[in-house]
């Protein structure tokens, strides 16, 4: 009687595989310890905030944001548009001076655009270009910063540059 023999293939690791391994879990470790370093860091950087009741502790902004397009058909009768760069360095000296106008009894409604916006940017005059009086959103061109006085969705008043806009809300 012939025997069968069974022949068992074991699957042996080479020495090449472990290194392999050993490789993939090291950079895996190194990769886990700088991700938490430099989420900590941002952390302690206060990039990263856990607890979000922080943001609610800004201080309120006393208007509301629009997009140029948008300036004429606002639902009030009357109400005023402020265009200018929010990233600009004019910035908190017209937040804190709409602040103020806000205090006001009967004060009109106040909306800003910001500039800096790229959809906005085709309503910006270019150096040297001669724009007209901005009736409506066909006609609107303005410089930063320049305020507008809207009236049943007609430019009644425009006030160009920070001096003249600074008299009008300081009267």
């Amino acid at each position: 009687m012939k025997r069968n023999k069974r022949q068992r293939s074991y699957k042996t690791t080479t020495s090449t595989e472990l290194d392999y391994m050993r490789v993939i879990k090291i950079s895996a470790g190194v990769l886990i310890v700088f991700a938490l370093v430099l989420i900590g860091s941002k952390l302690a950087m206060g990039e990263i905030k856990l607890n979000k009741s922080d943001e609610n502790k800004e201080t309120q902004i006393g208007y509301q944001e629009i997009i140029a397009g948008e300036a004429f058909n606002r639902k009030q009768d009357e109400y005023y548009v402020l265009f200018f760069s929010l990233s600009g360095s004019n910035y908190q000296y017209f937040v804190n001076a709409i602040n103020m106008y806000k205090q006001y009894p009967d004060h009109a409604p106040i909306y800003v655009v910001d500039l800096d916006k790229k959809f906005n940017s085709e309503f910006i005059k270019k150096e040297g270009e001669d724009a007209p009086y901005p009736k409506n959103i066909d006609s609107l061109k303005v410089e930063d910063p320049t305020l507008l006085k809207i009236s049943n969705s007609e430019t009644v008043d425009v006030i160009v540059g920070k001096d003249d806009i600074t008299e009008f809300f300081n009267k």
